[in-house]
Parts: C-alpha cells; structure tokens; sequence
C-alpha cells in the first residue's frame, strides 16, 4: 500500500539533526516522529499507573507517619 504525502512541518536545524541522530537505516522522519510519540504515551501511561499526573507529581492521598 502507497502512503500519500502528508502535511509539511519546519523545524529548526537543530531538531532536524536530533531527529536525523535518532533514525535508523531507511526510516522516514514519520517513522521517527511516530515512535518518539509512541515512546512518550507508553512513558505517560506507566507514570500514570504509577499515580503520577502528567508533570509527574504524585496524586492520590500520601500515607502520613503517625
């Protein structure tokens, strides 16, 4: 199946270099992109798991020293 081309983003030199150094032989910068944000939901839903919010500050009640 053929892909059609998406939309077209800017990015500064340097986002394109840490992008090009997180690439692997033949991967897109979709397929980069895609599994940075594939990496970054797995992480936020661990931290959510592990009663984190998503500026991994714990919730939920604290147990107190009695």
């Amino acid at each position: 199946m053929t892909e059609t081309r998406g939309k077209t983003i800017h990015v500064t030199k340097d986002v394109h270099d840490r992008l090009t150094a997180r690439g692997k032989f033949k991967d897109s910068y979709n397929d980069i992109i895609k599994r940075l944000l594939d990496d970054s939901d797995f992480l936020m839903e661990l931290e959510k798991e592990r009663g984190f919010d998503s500026e991994g500050e714990k919730t939920g009640e604290e147990e107190g020293s009695q």
